[in-house]
């Protein structure tokens, strides 16, 4: 399965949406459009929505921390939120739960669900 990725920006808050698998074979597609977003914007605050993310490697996590950095170099924030609970185990696993918590606590989904 293929990762799809769509961003919308509301107010201040740039909202990535992955849906599928993101993996070996398309994590370098992502750090570079989550880098680019964070060097893009004054004080980036990125909330990336894995509400439809199925499936993440060690190779995706990868992305997220080097975005992170990238959004905290520049006074800003990348924080996950939503994993379906598959993807919310391996962040668990892996001390990224809490990847920018509190920094977005303001911040809601779309879908009007906080």
């Amino acid at each position: 399965m293929s990762l799809t990725v769509t961003v919308a920006s509301f107010d201040l808050v740039t909202i990535v949406h992955l849906s599928g698998e993101l993996d070996h074979v398309n994590s370098d597609e992502l750090r570079l459009r989550l880098a680019t977003l964070g060097q893009e914007l004054d004080q980036p605050r990125i909330v990336v929505d894995l509400a439809r993310l199925d499936f993440c490697d060690a190779t995706g996590l990868t992305a997220f921390v080097l975005a992170a950095h990238v959004a905290e170099g520049r006074g800003g924030w990348l924080r996950l939120e939503y994993p379906q609970p598959i993807v919310a185990r391996l962040l668990e696993l892996t001390g990224l739960r809490t990847l920018g918590d509190g920094s977005a606590a303001a911040a809601r989904h779309p879908s009007g669900t906080a």
